[in-house]
């Protein structure tokens, strides 16, 4: 007894980047072919499409967790706090809280902000930079001066 499956032919290759084999192609039994790339690679090309799309300031694309500078105790809370919010985001996504991150210029609230955006967007979930101006500016865009309702 045969079957469609028996007909089924794979081929396969070996990512020359990552070094992991995968099926390169599928020929079904109606001669149709179907090719796939290093599922790795596709995966990195979804996630750098996805930090492209976050608007992370250019001068803070490099900038992780690991080299943020801490140089006194407010600073070590706001990293141990950034962290755990990208720990348990999950929890915090479900419950519609965020994060607001305040204080002096100068402090590292951006290079911050911006390594949280990149965890998250790493463990597969979009992410956004923005700043509070960026928002006042966008709300303040949607007012109309003139109400055409209030005119009447």
């Amino acid at each position: 007894m045969s079957s469609d499956t028996d007909n089924v032919q794979k081929t396969i290759k070996t990512c020359p980047v990552h070094g992991t084999s995968y099926v390169y192609s599928i020929t079904d039994a109606s001669g149709t072919r179907y090719t796939n790339g290093c599922p790795l690679c596709e995966a990195e090309k979804r996630c750098q499409a996805a930090f492209g799309q976050a608007l992370i300031p250019a001068r803070f694309t490099d900038q992780t967790f690991e080299t943020y500078e801490v140089t006194n105790d407010g600073q070590k809370a706001a990293v141990s706090l950034c962290r755990d919010f990208v720990r348990r985001f999950g929890d915090y996504r479900k419950t519609g809280h965020g994060l607001l991150l305040t204080g002096r210029p100068g402090t590292g609230k951006t290079h911050l902000a911006c390594s949280l955006l990149k965890e998250i967007i790493a463990g597969k979930k979009a992410a956004l930079y923005t700043s509070l101006d960026q928002v006042f500016t966008a709300v303040k865009a949607t007012w109309n001066s003139t109400d055409d309702s209030q005119k009447k």
